[in-house]
């Protein structure tokens, strides 16, 4: 499978790379190709579905582009090519979709990503942080609407395969 491959490396050179314009172009593809393929990580479509290990992989590449830039200094340029890249990997998952490996599975792959110097996972302390009521509504709001439209499209795709299927059934009968 070259995809897991690709998705892999990419997910364990996120932090090493040191190029500005490398790093830029790699999210530009990524933004690209992850905008492309939402219905195959999503929900599946005619082309079949994303295997676990991609919908992982693809997780994985969120959370490191989401420490990496945690951990750099604001750059307009970087920040305006990553936050749509993440933008788009978020939405390409589903909302409930969850890292479902084994506790003992993730532990032993951050061991590896971190003897390789590359991926540590640092979460940020939020407990301090205190949200007014309105931005609190709008989070609210747009968490809302986000898991609405995700279910929407889950809906129309399994709609549009029992038509699929019953008109399949219709013609054989």
């Amino acid at each position: 499978m070259p995809k897991n491959r690709l998705l892999r490396k990419q997910v364990h050179a996120r932090l090493a790379r040191n190029s500005r314009k490398l790093l830029i172009t790699n999210l530009q593809i990524l933004t690209l190709h992850y905008e492309r393929c939402t219905k195959y990580y999503g929900s599946g479509n005619t082309y079949g579905m994303a295997s676990e290990t991609e919908k992982r992989l693809s997780m994985l590449l969120f959370y490191a582009i989401f420490d990496s830039l945690g951990s750099k200094p604001y750059d307009p340029e970087l920040f305006g090519k990553a936050l749509p890249c993440l933008t788009a990997i978020g939405s390409a998952i589903s909302p409930d979709y969850t890292l479902t490996t084994a506790s003992e599975d993730l532990t032993d792959s951050a061991k590896t990503v971190s003897d390789q110097g590359v991926w540590i996972p640092k979460p940020t302390e939020v407990s301090k942080v205190r949200l007014g009521s309105d931005l609190e509504s709008i989070i609210a709001k747009f968490a809302e609407h986000f898991h609405d439209s995700w279910a929407s499209r889950k809906v129309n795709f399994l709609l549009f395969n029992y038509r699929k299927q019953l008109n399949m059934f219709a013609e054989n009968c």
